[in-house]
């Protein structure tokens, strides 16, 4: 038998709010230790349609997440590893508000 069945309200509540409280302080956690990176957005290219490492990114401590444009134009993921998984819709809101992307001024 699933022992959350015999929970009432009240103890189901507080038990979510327990897990969304562990879930985003550990990201909290991570994006304190995190740096900014430098990567390829896929905007630049090579002559030889080679993206070009234009831009720093924001990547909390051991999380792999990118989305970057593809050679075909539309935008992809790569590189993510369980963590990244685990994170992404924190890093998306992460990189869009609070760590937003930054370019090299050549």
């Amino acid at each position: 038998m699933n022992r959350i069945n015999y929970l009432n309200k009240k103890q189901k509540i507080a038990l979510y709010i327990l897990a969304i409280t562990i879930y985003l302080g550990s990201y909290t956690i991570l994006s304190i230790c995190g740096e900014y990176q430098i990567t390829m957005s896929g905007e630049h290219r090579h002559l030889g349609g080679l993206a070009m490492m234009d831009m720093y990114k924001w990547t909390p401590y051991g999380v792999t997440c990118e989305i970057y444009r593809g050679s075909s134009g539309r935008k992809e993921i790569r590189g993510l590893n369980f963590l990244g998984v685990l994170y992404s819709p924190l890093v998306w809101i992460d990189r869009k508000y609070i760590h937003k992307n930054e370019y090299p001024s050549w």
